[in-house]
């Protein structure tokens, strides 16, 4: 991520994507398009908005809600994810862990999109990391089934590679191509279904097992997270 200075945030906080999007929204309204995407300034907020977009797509097509943990430390991954799923029998769901590395290729990239995404996923070595780029440079032909066919050549040690991008025969909307180790795309929802709202845009991840409100809490553009309100609920095996 963007910010050389670890946040001290805590560690069993996870955020609702939407809390990302409506952030990314209001700074864009107040600062404008060039400012949001092209200042350094605002590349962990970016990068916060490119994990929603896949977190929300993802959320959709496999159920549940995937909620968002920036990493405190500069390093891979950006973002810890979590969702939960039903336990057949029990009364409780069961969580399940990922980790999301996210980069951008934009208007000042250097390296053609095939060899900026083997070169991302080259450097990382974690089978169960998903890699997620924004591909963002006007006016360039996005030739996916060639990156496809690099990665299955280079066959990078991460879980999965998937490129963000607006496709002008989608009428420019948003769209997620996975390219690696599969080829295929799904749209990217143009409005966030209103249950990623409730019941509380933070929650705290309880032993893996459930969600709880997590507490009323703030968040700024460079991902660090301020308590307001303490959980009335709050446990000592909860990380501070």
């Amino acid at each position: 991520m963007g910010s050389a200075k670890a946040r001290i945030n805590r560690s069993d906080v996870y955020v609702s994507p939407v809390v990302f999007v409506e952030l990314f929204d209001d700074t864009r309204k107040e600062v404008g398009d060039k400012e949001l995407f092209g200042s350094r300034k605002y590349k962990v907020l970016r990068e916060a908005w490119i994990a929603s977009l896949f977190s929300v797509t993802l959320s959709i097509g496999l159920g549940g809600v995937w909620w968002l943990r920036p990493n405190p430390e500069d390093v891979a991954p950006d973002f810890f994810a979590f969702n939960t799923k039903e336990v057949e029998g029990e009364d409780y769901k069961e969580g399940i862990n990922a980790r999301w590395e996210i980069f951008e290729w934009g208007e000042h990239s250097t390296y053609k999109l095939v060899d900026a995404v083997k070169r991302k996923a080259g450097r990382l070595h974690d089978n169960k990391m998903s890699v997620i780029g924004y591909a963002a440079k006007s006016n360039e032909t996005l030739d996916f089934q060639a990156i496809h066919a690099a990665l299955m050549e280079q066959k990078p040690d991460v879980l999965e590679v998937w490129l963000l991008a607006k496709i002008k025969e989608f009428n420019n909307a948003h769209v997620l191509t996975q390219v690696y180790p599969y080829l295929y795309a799904v749209p990217v929802p143009a409005t966030i279904p209103a249950y990623f709202n409730e019941p509380y845009a933070f929650v705290s991840k309880y032993r893996g097992k459930v969600n709880r409100d997590g507490g009323v809490l703030s968040i700024n553009d460079q991902m660090e997270i301020k308590v307001i309100e303490k959980d009335p609920f709050d446990s000592p095996y909860l990380a501070t």
